[in-house]
């Protein structure tokens, strides 16, 4: 059975990297008799909570990436006080690369505050959405 994620209408939209990450790690748990369960819609800053057969809960988050050996920039939602809400970071490089991609788990301890730089971005909420958007399409398709 295939999960197959809808993102809120206010989130940004998922790119396909990320969107075919948290898709790998849900299928290469399951092989593993992993339950998943998808929290991506519940504000709690990661994507997954797995849990063992042995009664072991685990908190993921994906970063799904075109790239054999990068990690995507992470959301500031992601983490509390410069210290990741998950337990453990996974990252699936080459995700786009059937049959080549490479899966990283990295736990939460390995990832210091040292090692993050705060980037800032702009998101413009005026233009979302069709009727906002259709009087601004370009009409020559060539």
């Amino acid at each position: 059975m295939r999960i197959i994620l809808k993102f809120p209408t206010w989130a940004s939209m998922p790119n396909e990297a990320e969107v075919a990450g948290v898709d790998y790690v849900i299928q290469w748990a399951k092989k593993r008799k992993i339950k998943v369960t998808p929290t991506h819609r519940d504000g709690v800053g990661y994507d997954l909570k797995f849990e063992y057969p042995d009664g072991s809960v685990e908190k993921i988050e994906v970063k799904g990436s075109r790239k054999p050996h990068a990690i995507p920039d992470m959301r500031v939602s992601e983490f509390e006080k410069f210290e990741l809400k998950a337990d453990y970071m996974y990252v699936v490089g080459n995700v786009l690369a059937k049959g080549n991609e490479r899966l990283y788990r990295i736990p939460k301890s390995a990832i210091k505050a040292e090692h993050l730089s705060l980037r800032q971005t702009y998101h413009i909420r005026r233009f979302q959405g069709r009727k906002n958007m259709e009087k601004y399409l370009f009409k020559d398709r060539h």
